[in-house]
């Protein structure tokens, strides 16, 4: 059952791009670098929205990959051989992939994907007016928001749970103000949030023993490769210690009861937007940096029926998506 409650804002800046950009065969040949773990599924859309705006592979359009797999450490060394092939941008994807670009150039512009904190990480003067050579898209609308909400969800599905669980890499130092976000958040409606930090797959039955050992009812996963790639290990023991779950991000985790992240649907075409008007000639300091249009809420009755948990007909009702 599908369940749109509400129509998506979209960003004025988005708003004023010239729709006429779309329809304009592009003028001359050019490099994208593309820096980022991997490349599917995320540059195949972006790859065909690109073409809906002229620029086609083999044509007048070349893509350098810069692609790091599991190493994370490959990142620096990547952007700067992106940078030594002379692209004329660089599209990052994730806090490591636009870090590691900025770090490797100052002149090339940068559109970046899944961006957590530009302003504060130093990546841009401001949301409105970057000011440097980094543009693009926000992963969320900050910790402390998002946190807000999440609880709200979490806690409107669990009223009766008092104690909560947030499983987060300890190597992936973006999430730390989000897992004390959730900390707050959760003390402000009178309950409890553990935090329980893995760095490889060994820590996590000592870590789910030990949130469980003290009371949690419900663990939330702060997404990112370590823990999406242990997501089956994850949904495995969370179900096995009878932890409701709730993912911050729509990838694939099964036996999730919720999932509550970013809209991600529109990002390929917004993306490719930033790019085509940069190629066109838009500096990325006067391009403001786009936050979300808003997030998704997933909820799946089947993990629900299992664990024997009743979801109110209020959050249900303003789920965009019901598994039943």
């Amino acid at each position: 059952m599908e369940r749109r409650s509400f129509l998506a804002l979209i960003p004025g800046s988005l708003l004023a791009a010239p729709l006429a950009t779309e329809a304009q065969p592009a003028v001359k040949s050019v490099k994208l670098g593309y820096l980022a773990a991997g490349a599917a599924p995320i540059f195949n859309p972006i790859r065909a929205q690109l073409r809906e705006r002229g620029w086609i592979e083999g044509q007048n359009l070349t893509v350098v990959f810069g692609l790091w797999g599991q190493d994370r450490g490959r990142a620096r060394d990547l952007a700067k051989d992106l940078v030594a092939a002379d692209v004329d941008v660089i599209f990052a994807v994730g806090p490591d992939a636009t870090a590691a670009a900025k770090e490797a150039t100052a002149t090339i512009p940068i559109v970046m994907l899944f961006s957590v904190d530009p302003v504060g990480s130093g990546l841009a003067q401001s949301l409105t007016r970057p000011g440097g050579n980094v543009t693009g898209l926000l992963w969320d609308t900050g910790a402390e928001d998002y946190s807000a909400k999440m609880m709200e969800v979490f806690t409107a599905a669990l009223p009766s749970a008092r104690t909560f669980a947030a499983l987060w890499n300890l190597d992936f130092v973006v999430h730390r103000p989000y897992v004390e976000a959730a900390e707050a958040a959760a003390s402000r409606v009178g309950r409890r949030m553990l935090a329980a930090g893995i760095r490889t797959a060994k820590d996590l039955e000592t870590e789910f023993g030990r949130i469980k050992a003290d009371g949690a009812e419900a663990l939330i996963v702060h997404v990112d490769p370590l823990t999406f790639a242990l997501r089956d290990s994850i949904a495995t023991l969370a179900m096995g210690h009878r932890l409701l779950t709730l993912v911050t991000a729509h990838f694939q985790f099964k036996d999730t009861l919720i999932v509550f992240g970013p809209h991600t649907a529109d990002m390929p075409a917004r993306a490719a937007n930033f790019v085509d008007r940069i190629l066109r000639g838009a500096n990325p300091a006067d391009l403001p940096i786009e936050p979300p249009a808003k997030y998704d809420l997933k909820i799946d009755l089947r993990v629900a029926h299992v664990l024997r948990v009743t979801i109110p007909l209020s959050l249900l009702l303003r789920a965009d998506q019901v598994i039943e």
